[in-house]
Order: C-alpha cells, then structure tokens, then sequence
C-alpha cells in the first residue's frame, strides 16, 4: 500500500545524500528484506511461481549487463554513480513485482491492494495539480513523476484500469472507483501529453465496450463531452500536430520535437555494426549513441527502437516476451470469468495503453511507470494463483 502511493510521487519523496539510499529505494530495500525474514520464518513463499518470473528477472538480468558494458562502448570505462541511480530506479520499478507476489498473503487482501491502487492512482493527481496552481494552468506539469509525459502515462495508465474496473465492485466502491477514473481521465489534461491521449483513447474504449454497459456509457459520454469542457490549450495542441503533418515530413519532425530524425538516427546507430544490432551500444547511453548522427544528444522516443539501440535485440526480445507473457496472464483471468474477468480485461487496457504510449517516447524504465506495471502485474500474477483450479494446482 505505502508502495502504491509513493509511486506517483517518486520525484518529490526525500532524498539522501548517500547514494541509492533514497527513499523510493529504502521501500523497495525493506520490502526485500522483509520478504527475506518471513521466508525465515515460513511465513513467505521462498519462490512463488508465475508465469512472468522469468521474463521480468532476464529483462532485469540483460539491462543491468549492459549497464556495466555501455561505458565501455560509450564513457569513461566505469559506469556513473549518475547512471547506477537511474538504473537501480528502474530496477526497483521491476522488483515491486516480486514484492507483490511474496507479501500478499490471501484473495482478500490481494483485492484490498487492488482498491488502494486506484486510489493512489487517483492521489497521485495531487501533483499535476499544485503544479498547476503554482505555474498556471495551460502549463505542462510532471507532478510528483517529475516528467511531463512520464506523468501523462501513469495516468493514463491508472485511468483505463480505473474505468475498466468500476463492474467489479457495488455501493459505495463502485462510487469511488467511478470518481477515480474520472478524476483520473480528466487530470490528463494537465500534463497535456499527445500520447497519453492516444494511448487512453485506444485502451480504454475497446475494454469498456467489452466490460460493460456503464463503463461504455460513462467513456462516450466523457469523450463526448471533451469537446464543452477540454481547456484551450489541449485543442490547440492537437491543431498544432494536424497541421504539421498535412505541411509534410519536415514540418511533422520539427513540431514533434525531432521523433522522426531521432527515430532515423537509431536505425543507423543499429546498422553501424552487428555487435550493436546483437548486444546494443549499452543502457543508458543511447544519446551518446545518436549524437554520433545527429550532431546533438537527443531522446529515443520510443521504447522498442531505445531498447533495441541500448541493449540490442537480445533485450528487445526479453521485453516484448515480458509483455506477451503478461498479456496471456490476463487472458487467463478473463477466461475464469467472474470478477477475474474483469481485472484481466482491465490488466489488459493498462497493457494496451502502455504499448500505445510507448510508441511515442520512453515512458517504462522509471520507478513509478516499471513500478505501476509491477504493482499491478503481481495483482494479476496472485489472482490467477489463488483461483487455479485445485486439480490444476495439484498437477503443478
């Protein structure tokens, strides 16, 4: 629970001027930790089997070689305290899974843990919010992420889940879930991400369509108000981004900050050489990489083609089957029906979003992105154990 509010704050959580020792790492740490001393104890799973173990401890395992190899391609021969405190910031993201799946003890809580998510999620709002207020609204803002598009993803993730979920529960928790995603979908506005707004749009209408009348009714009715309320300045970002693309292929790049150039100069950087197209050029290092072609460091923005460039198709590989393998996980929970059905298809909405954003920037290794998707994937990951049929468990 503590985990699942402090994720949409990581930026503003206070700092230590000992290295890694921050507090967003201290929460994983401790949880680690404690998932030490319960399997002591035997009151912890040593080894709690899932389908997605594998896939997230070798993504884990080759991001955090190429970390080590990238400063010999690309730096100084050692890598950076600078760049061991972001990966260790992704790590954590990735290991909030493995604290998931150890700590949560029973179905009932695995579903308490679920509700404090979406209110967290709906908390996390705070931030964009006070940065509003403090700046201006029409202002950009990063919130408690501290990025404005990273932001823009974490809500956008939380507010399909959210819309997705609101069958699942009656009274007053079918309430709150509703204002969440509300709150949620129109806190989007704040960070005004193109993106997002992609992402949501995409995830969100085919799983409510799927889920339920309400969540349909609710989502047509919200997008179809968007036009009465929506702030100027999201409409105007929108005409902005149509009127490039109809002036041509070099206005389109200028206007959305160099994405085609950057995405051209990541095809090169992998074509330079096979140990590149192999292995990558290290992680971290991916705009050191493309200076080398555009003259200027300048971001990936998109996750498959940075992944591919900094860790090669060995680590694009190992991504996109950690999310394939997630994408089954929901699929099983949708089979079981249920209220199983509706966290699978609400799982799967986060995911859809999630491989929209991403097309767009790099908006996974972060502690509160890599942590939200391993936060909810643990959900995922119990709810399909603890209702496995009990012949089917026996045979495992």
């Amino acid at each position: 629970t503590i985990i699942a509010l402090a994720l949409p704050f990581a930026a503003w959580l206070p700092k230590s001027p000992v290295p890694l020792i921050n507090t967003a790492n201290l929460l994983t740490i401790g949880s680690l930790l404690s998932i030490g001393l319960l399997t002591l104890r035997g009151k912890a799973h040593p080894v709690v089997p899932t389908s997605l173990n594998v896939p997230v401890i070798l993504l884990l395992l080759v991001m955090g070689l190429s970390a080590i190899f990238g400063p010999y391609v690309y730096g100084a021969g050692v890598p950076s305290l600078g760049h061991l405190r972001t990966l260790w910031g992704v790590l954590s993201g990735f290991l909030v899974f493995f604290v998931v799946t150890h700590l949560v003890q029973d179905r009932d809580s695995l579903w308490r843990l679920v509700g404090w998510v979406l209110a967290a999620s709906a908390v996390g709002l705070l931030g964009p919010l006070r940065e509003a207020f403090e700046r201006g609204f029409g202002a950009r803002t990063g919130g408690g992420v501290g990025d404005i598009n990273r932001m823009a993803a974490l809500l956008a993730m939380a507010a399909v889940f959210a819309f997705v979920m609101i069958p699942a529960y009656r009274g007053i928790r079918k309430i709150g879930t509703t204002v969440a995603s509300l709150l949620l979908a129109v806190g989007l506005v704040l960070p005004n991400s193109r993106g997002a707004y992609v992402g949501f749009l995409l995830a969100a209408l085919p799983q409510a369509l799927r889920t339920s009348v309400l969540g349909t009714v609710m989502l047509v009715a919200f997008l179809g108000s968007a036009i009465f309320w929506a702030p100027d300045f999201v409409r105007d970002r929108f005409l902005y981004t149509v009127e490039a693309a109809t002036e041509g292929e070099e206005s389109l790049d200028d206007k959305t900050g160099g994405r085609l150039s950057v995405w051209e100069a990541q095809i090169q950087v992998l074509t330079d050489h096979p140990l590149h197209l192999i292995a990558g050029v290290g992680y971290g290092n991916l705009q050191d990489a493309v200076r080398e072609h555009l003259g200027r460091r300048k971001a990936g923005h998109n996750l498959y083609l940075e992944t591919a460039v900094e860790m090669g198709l060995i680590g694009l590989g190992f991504l996109l089957w950690m999310l394939w393998r997630a994408w089954k996980l929901g699929s099983v929970l949708i089979a079981r029906g249920g209220r199983s059905l509706i966290l699978g298809r609400a799982y799967h909405g986060m995911l859809a979003c999630l491989l929209i954003l991403n097309l767009f920037g790099q908006r996974f290794y972060d502690f509160s992105l890599a942590g939200f998707f391993g936060l909810l994937s643990g959900c995922v990951a119990l709810e399909e154990r603890f209702t496995r049929p009990a012949e089917k468990e026996h045979t495992s």
